[in-house]
């Protein structure tokens, strides 16, 4: 089963329901997370020889209608990769000959983006979720840039795949209690220090902090990190003596 969902430009169609809208709003909270210009999320079921796939787009009208009057279906490898044997793909090698590389072309060609990469997380149960990022970026600064933002991008990818879950199967992903590194984070960031400080002095990449940020926001099903310092520093997770 081949199931396309698009979100043209990030605005949900007329038609679309509930668990859509809600999906859609994660992927638009991806992209501020993260300065993509589009993220898509597909999930693989592998429990039959074929697997179904599910795909979300945020890609504009006139790529979807370009990409389509083009056949490139049959030669994006994007839609021919076995994710149970890939963590990551960045696009450059990805499409980097023939047909696959004329995609890439024509997609750089119209201005939405000239870097990407997809990360593959494991669901459970033979089923994987695929997210795609795309950037505009220097391309001397895009191998920086992709090392800089692997946990962000990683924790992203989890986020999504629980959500998934969540609004299309019923069921809840387990939510796990902060790390030692996350509640570290928090501790800073109550004492006021910003991104840049606490990564200096845990010595830590800023994304990577980010990433613990993001992380203990989402656990701790907070909205932004004033709030998450709260809730922490209220349920004793973090020391308020230590925060004052």
């Amino acid at each position: 089963m081949f199931n396309v969902r698009l979100f043209a430009a990030f605005e949900a169609p007329p038609a679309a329901g509930k668990p859509d809208r809600l999906f859609l709003r994660e992927l638009a909270a991806v992209r501020e997370e993260t300065g993509a210009r589009f993220v898509n999320y597909s999930v693989y079921d592998y429990r039959k020889d074929n697997p179904d796939a599910v795909h979300f787009l945020t890609y504009p009208m006139d790529w979807i209608v370009h990409y389509v009057r083009n056949f490139y279906t049959g030669a994006d490898p994007l839609l021919s990769v076995d994710y149970r044997r890939v963590a990551f793909l960045d696009w450059r090698d990805l499409y980097s000959q023939g047909a696959a590389a004329d995609i890439l072309a024509a997609f750089r060609d119209m201005g939405l983006g000239n870097e990407g990469m997809t990360i593959v997380t494991h669901g459970g149960n033979h089923v994987y979720g695929a997210m795609s990022l795309v950037f505009r970026c220097p391309p001397a600064k895009w191998p920086q840039m992709r090392r800089d933002g692997a946990d962000l991008f990683r924790f992203q990818c989890d986020r999504l795949g629980e959500k998934y879950l969540e609004l299309y199967s019923g069921r809840t992903a387990p939510q796990a209690r902060l790390t030692p590194r996350e509640r570290q984070v928090l501790q800073y960031v109550a004492l006021g220090h910003t991104d840049e400080e606490i990564a200096e002095i845990m010595r830590l990449g800023k994304w990577t902090v980010v990433s613990h940020i993001q992380s203990a926001k989402y656990k701790l099903g907070s909205s932004n990190r004033t709030a998450a310092v709260a809730l922490a520093l209220s349920s004793g997770l973090i020391d308020y003596n230590k925060a004052s």
